[in-house]
């Protein structure tokens, strides 16, 4: 599998400020958790530590807007995004479509947790 596209552009791997090439592997679906989910991968990244410091990044290719926050919760901590096309994506990676962040009244809302569940990685592919 070539480069990862989700709804927030081509995923590129960093490190330290440089590309990597990766396989991205693809997920079940998690009916009881996570069953509107759309999308649900794991894209391992292998380096050999060397005790310096080094930073990984996930780098959405071309970009488009988007708004970031941070979720955490049982020994998970992760990054989300939600984009203006409705959708939202935990950074582990999982992904929804059909979610407004700015309407509290959202019917909808409910099913904005199912990528925290989606993204964990105690669950197995």
């Amino acid at each position: 599998m070539g480069k990862l596209i989700t709804p927030f552009g081509e995923i590129d791997i960093m490190i330290d400020g440089q590309p990597v090439s990766y396989t991205a592997r693809e997920g079940n679906k998690i009916k009881e958790s996570c069953p509107d989910v759309l999308g649900r991968f794991q894209i391992p990244v292998h380096y050999i530590p060397d005790g310096k410091e080094h930073s990984i990044a996930c780098v959405f290719i071309p970009g488009c807007p988007y708004e970031r926050t941070q979720e955490s919760g049982e020994r998970l901590e992760c990054q989300s995004f939600y984009n203006d096309r409705g959708f939202k994506m935990s950074v582990g990676i999982s992904w929804i479509d059909d979610v407004d962040r700015t309407d509290p009244g959202d019917g909808n809302h409910n099913r904005d947790i199912q990528t925290w569940f989606g993204a964990d990685p105690a669950v197995s592919l």
